[in-house]
C-alpha cells in the first residue's frame, strides 16, 4: 500500500496524499479498489470466466456478463449516477476489463479532504476513473474531487493515458470528461 500510495501521490500532484491525514497514514482511499482487483484476480484463476467484483461501489470487471437474450458476452454497463439525483444516471461505461471507481459526497458525506489545505475537498462533487487497475482508479478520483477540472492534466502522463475521467463540477450540474 505504501509504494501504491506513493505513486498515486506522484501522479496526482499531491490531491492524493494518505499521510496527509491525523495518525501519519490512511491508504483508504485506494484500497477499495486494490482489493476488488485482488479478488477478480483471484476468481479468474480459480477457473471464472466473467466476473464484477463490487467493493463498495469500486468495480473490479473481468471478461464482460453472459447474456441470456443471445448467448453472447458482452461488457459490462456502469453507470454513473447523477450526485444530485441518484435515480438519474448521467454516463455509462462498457467494459470488459478493468475497473471503475466513483468518489463523492452523495453517498458518504464530505469525506475527503484537501490534503495542502486540511478542509474539506471542493474541486468535484462527483468524479469517475475508469482504467485498468482498480487501486489507482480509487485514488484518482479521490484526487480529482479535491482537484477539480484542473486536474485534466494528470491524465496526460503515460501512466494515464489508458484512463478516463468523468467529473461533475461542485456547483454546477455540468460534466467534464477526458
Amino acid at each position: 500500500m505504501w509504494e501504491l500510495s506513493l505513486q498515486a501521490k506522484h501522479l496526482s500532484d499531491g490531491a492524493f496524499d494518505p499521510w496527509a491525514v491525523e495518525g501519519g497514514f490512511d491508504p483508504s482511499g485506494l484500497v477499495k479498489g486494490w482489493a476488488a482487483d485482488k479478488c477478480a484476480d483471484i476468481l479468474i484463476e480459480s477457473g471464472a470466466q466473467n466476473v464484477q467484483v463490487n467493493a463498495a461501489g469500486d468495480l473490479a470487471l473481468r471478461g464482460g456478463y453472459f447474456d441470456i437474450t443471445d448467448g453472447a458476452v458482452k461488457p459490462w454497463k456502469i453507470g454513473v449516477v447523477n450526485p444530485s439525483n441518484k435515480l438519474e444516471v448521467v454516463k455509462v461505461y462498457e467494459i470488459s476489463e478493468g475497473a471503475i471507481a466513483t468518489s463523492g459526497t452523495y453517498e458518504r458525506g464530505a469525506h475527503n479532504h484537501d490534503p495542502q489545505t486540511g478542509m474539506i475537498a471542493i474541486g468535484a462533487k462527483s468524479a469517475t476513473v475508469v482504467g485498468l487497475q482498480g487501486w489507482l482508479c480509487d485514488a484518482m478520483a479521490t484526487a480529482v474531487v479535491v482537484g477539480g477540472a484542473e486536474s485534466a492534466k494528470w491524465f496526460g502522463a503515460p501512466e494515464l493515458k489508458e484512463y478516463k475521467v468523468f467529473g461533475i463540477y461542485r456547483d454546477e450540474d455540468l460534466a467534464w470528461e477526458i
